[in-house]
């Protein structure tokens, strides 16, 4: 039972985003396709995340949030710049590189508060997505430096 009125936009948007992602992957029946593509995306984000993490360590006061290398990730990268607060890392992407980034603690408020960065603006978080190039990533590592510098 649902209160309200129904998400039309969403029930009207599930056939074709279904068919959108079946048609990245390969294989004879409709699921196998969809595995197929999930697996294909996986592999995309990851590449385009560990080309940012890597960059992120050779730039000077970059303090990168992030499990031991061991440990699978998400194509989601939490970081700051020591001398920068977060909002002014993202505002600078934003307006010289046309880069999107969030600030914030994004809703990990406990670990914010464990590590005393709720009170300082927490940290910048960019993330990767199936329609994210390379170039993109270059963008994002390219506005970093230029901010550093």
């Amino acid at each position: 039972m649902e209160t309200g009125t129904q998400n039309l936009e969403g029930i009207a948007a599930l056939t074709p985003t279904i068919d959108f992602i079946a048609s990245i992957g390969e294989g004879k029946t409709r699921r196998e396709k969809i595995l197929d593509a999930f697996r294909k995306i996986e592999e995309y984000e990851d590449l385009l995340a560990n080309k940012f993490r890597k960059a992120l360590l050779d730039l000077p006061g970059v303090v990168l949030f992030q499990a031991d290398s061991d440990v699978r990730k998400t194509p989601t990268v939490a970081f700051r710049i020591k001398g920068f607060p977060p909002k002014e890392i993202c505002k600078h992407l934003a307006e010289k590189h046309s880069v999107f980034a969030g600030d914030g603690h994004f809703y990990a408020q406990t670990i914010g508060e464990l590590l005393d960065l709720n009170t300082q603006g927490g940290w910048v978080r960019t993330g990767m997505a199936p329609y994210t190039s390379e170039e993109d990533v270059d963008r994002l590592i390219f506005g970093l430096k230029d901010l550093i510098s």
